[in-house]
């Protein structure tokens, strides 16, 4: 029995995972520093505690999403493919989850978008791809082309492989919609947004 593996295509790290995550969590956690209520706040019309209370609520709100942010760096994905199994890994964390092709049992791609809602509006940040892959097992494994660098790529070798584990030296036909910009222009703008306020910040301490 072959136990050998051949190495097909290994993704890249995501660049908009990395700048969301470290750029979110920095800017996050300069609003935080900001709203940390390191002395009585009085406002009139409201009690001590009331205020304090609306303080420390705005404070946490900023820390939780630093935290996030600081969570989507730190689990920041690659893919390995071979010709036997596919492998998960998050290289900050030291973590490996390997999947043999023959257990998955369907791989199903559908419509990714990050849109949140503000003032009644949505504002498209990133308007992509994603895969739900269904073991047979019943368990289920998602990602994503926000997530996964070399996604469209690394879905078609997949799916390549996969037909050739069905059928030798089948083709295949995948077809992707590749918008591989999407999400950089408001990537540039965290990090513009982010640089300014640490630049002030600085700043104001040093003119202290």
């Amino acid at each position: 029995m072959n136990t050998t593996e051949t190495n097909i295509l290994t993704t890249s790290l995501s660049l908009k995972t990395i700048g969301f995550g470290l750029f979110g969590t920095i800017l996050f956690g300069a609003f935080a520093y900001m709203a940390l209520p390191t002395r009585e706040i009085s406002v009139e019309g409201v009690s001590y505690e009331t205020g304090m209370i609306i303080v420390w609520m705005i404070f946490g709100c900023f820390v939780f999403f630093a935290s996030a942010c600081f969570v989507m760096l730190l689990t920041v994905k690659t893919f390995v493919l071979t010709d036997k199994s596919f492998l998960i890994k998050r290289p900050l964390l030291f973590l490996t989850k390997t999947i043999p092709l023959a257990e998955i049992k369907s791989v199903v791609e559908g419509d990714f978008k990050i849109n949140p809602s503000h003032a009644g509006r949505n504002i498209n940040v990133y308007s992509g791809d994603k895969t739900i892959i269904e073991l047979k097992n019943g368990k289920k494994i998602k990602y994503n082309s926000f997530e996964i660098s070399d996604y469209y790529i690394f879905n078609g070798e997949l799916q390549r492989v996969r037909r050739n584990i069905k059928t030798k030296n089948a083709t295949d036909t995948y077809t992707a919609r590749v918008n591989k910009y999407s999400g950089y222009g408001w990537l540039i703008f965290l990090i513009v947004l982010t640089l300014g306020l640490v630049y002030a910040l600085i700043r104001q301490r040093l003119e202290k």
